[in-house]
């Protein structure tokens, strides 16, 4: 876990230098996709840091999920917290197990598979800002109460 705290780290400083890394973010939202049981938990944002350098967020791709092939408007960057994400980009598999990073950059194709048992967690990062919540934006909100 420490090294995945030390990646998250040097991203942060790299990416929005100007925020202060003491900051807590209120990780109490998930959204969830309307087919396949996808969700995002959003953990930075440009509320948070004060900036439009990137989004940071928790994403769970469950047991058997096979999302299909897209584009996305920007940099994406997956670091594997746990399970095993098959991260297909322009048709070439890339088999990503826990401390791997993938990632994808416009225009090219990606699509993700969980061929496992296991979901698969994972943190990902949006270069700039946006991405995630363009994502999202028409999935069901949960908020946890404490």
């Amino acid at each position: 876990m420490n090294r995945w705290c030390l990646s998250i780290t040097i991203a942060a400083m790299t990416f929005c230098p100007n925020w202060a890394l003491a900051q807590a973010f209120p990780a109490d939202t998930t959204y969830t996709s309307p087919r396949g049981g996808l969700t995002i938990r959003p953990l930075v944002g440009p509320d948070i840091s004060r900036t439009d350098a990137f989004e940071m967020a928790e994403i769970i791709f469950p047991a058997g999920y096979r999302g299909g092939n897209h584009v996305h408007g920007t940099t994406e960057i997956f670091y594997i917290v746990s399970g095993v994400l098959e991260h297909v980009v322009n048709d070439e598999v890339h088999v990503l197990e826990p401390g791997m990073v993938g990632y994808v950059h416009p225009p090219d194709r990606v699509a993700h598979r969980v061929s496992g048992d296991a979901p698969v967690v994972a943190i990902v990062l949006w270069i700039p800002e946006g991405e995630g919540e363009r994502i999202y934006a028409n999935w069901s909100k949960q908020i946890r109460r404490p």
